[in-house]
């Protein structure tokens, strides 16, 4: 059903972990009408059984089995979920904050290498936008950290503040 959609192999081995519907957003798919074929795939597969039992005794023993898969992919899920709940309180009593910093605040002010260290994709918005230099990792490591983004506006003659400008790329 992914597949459909090219959001094959998304995830990695095991999946992705979000939602199924902020996951379809990221990838500019309807996540209502994702979900609703879903649900259909699932319902037929159901009727599919109900139909096979009325044709053979042996669709039970084939039942029986992927109900045994299924109440073990819920029982796997349920000590995930625990394993993830005890991981989250360890991270509390370590000091949760020193493990997710804040978000920055961009602003004309912010310096260039904050934003990069922060968010490292947000290089290719930079050099979209004509600021060259930063291709350069050595001038990334000195000259990003003492130039704000207004400084290299000014510097490289981008557009900052007009519509489709800088900070509206983020």
């Amino acid at each position: 059903m992914f597949d459909q959609y090219g959001l094959k192999g998304c995830g990695g081995l095991h999946g992705p972990y979000e939602q199924v519907d902020w996951f379809a957003r990221l990838h500019g798919v309807d996540p209502n009408q994702l979900m609703q074929q879903l649900n259909e795939a699932a319902a037929q597969s159901q009727v599919s059984f109900q139909i096979a039992t009325d044709f053979s005794p042996t669709a039970y023993k084939v039942m029986g089995i992927s109900g045994f898969i299924e109440v073990l992919g819920l029982t796997l899920w349920g000590y995930e979920l625990i394993a993830n709940m005890r991981a989250g309180k360890k991270l509390e009593k370590a000091g949760w904050p020193k493990v997710l910093p804040e978000a920055l605040e961009i602003s004309p002010q912010t310096k260039v290498g904050d934003v990069l260290e922060r968010y490292p994709a947000t290089l290719e918005i930079f050099l979209r936008h004509g600021f060259t230099p930063l291709s350069n990792p050595l001038l990334r490591k000195t000259l990003a950290r003492a130039v704000t983004i207004e400084q290299a506006c000014r510097r490289e003659d981008a557009e900052r503040f007009e519509k489709g400008g800088l900070l509206d790329a983020w």
